[in-house]
């Protein structure tokens, strides 16, 4: 911050960095620039291009109709996949459904929902981005997409898994985690679930989103080490495969994965 700056002929200088990753942000009203930085000596002569944002409009509907009481218990989500850019903030949500993202980066989003304060469970049926199909994969804000619509579908008929996580003597586990985890789109981290047995090593994992999952639990796991794709690979055989179907509630039972000795 605060750094010399020459507007004349855009030249920047960053002095006194400490080695490391940064992120580069550079931005004025109307444009933006992020970009990744690995720091280990002094660099030279780097680029960086502004680029304009822009606008996303959409409409959100309950199970396609709408129900102008039911959206508002529900806010529209752009969840950059870089891990740089600025995921953008939502207007609210108009009596007919309608809302609109401004001042979108141009770049890849997942798109979600975040419950408002009080609000029902509801899971993301279904997402399009000028009429493409945006559930299981990025939607791409560019200047060819600027006019481009999201519609977004929601519905309340989640479901509900639960179970006992037991030991390898079939001892029931208190205090143990147990994670369900998508079986196929593995990059949706919206639809993990995890939670903690309780006293008896009973689990409930509620506002599950419909499809095929794989359930998995721990002895003993550090803290969101189910998001690493390599250690889910070690344990694979060891997760339970279940269906979860629109507003079911399912009984599963779950053998704990042993801790690494």
């Amino acid at each position: 911050m605060n750094t010399p700056y020459t507007p004349a002929t855009g030249v920047f200088e960053i002095r006194d960095v400490v080695p490391g990753a940064y992120t580069l942000q550079v931005g004025s009203q109307g444009t933006v620039a992020r970009m990744p930085l690995n720091v280990t000596s002094n660099i030279d002569g780097l680029a960086v291009v502004l680029n304009g944002t822009f606008s996303v409009a959409g409409r959100i509907t309950i199970d396609g109709k709408l129900d102008a009481t039911g959206v508002e218990r529900v806010r529209p989500q752009l969840r950059a996949t870089n891990g740089v850019t600025q995921s953008p903030g939502t207007t609210a949500i108009a009596a007919d459904g309608t809302f609109r993202f401004d001042n979108v980066a141009a770049g890849e989003y997942r798109v979600g929902i975040a419950p408002a304060q009080g609000a029902h469970d509801y899971y993301l049926k279904d997402a399009r981005f000028d009429r493409d199909h945006a559930l299981n994969i990025p939607l791409v804000v560019s200047d060819s997409a600027q006019r481009a619509a999201l519609e977004i579908v929601i519905s309340p008929n989640v479901g509900q898994t639960e179970g006992v996580v037991s030991d390898e003597k079939l001892q029931p586990m208190p205090g143990v985690q147990a994670v369900l985890i998508p079986d196929k789109y593995r990059d949706r981290t919206e639809l993990y679930k995890a939670t903690t047995t309780d006293q008896t090593g009973r689990f409930t994992m509620r506002a599950v989103a419909p499809g095929d999952y794989k359930i998995f639990a721990w002895e003993a796991l550090e803290s969101f080490a189910y998001f690493d794709a390599d250690l889910i690979k070690q344990v694979e055989a060891q997760g339970k495969l279940v269906h979860v179907s629109e507003s079911s509630k399912l009984q599963v039972d779950v053998r704990a994965i042993p801790a690494a000795k």
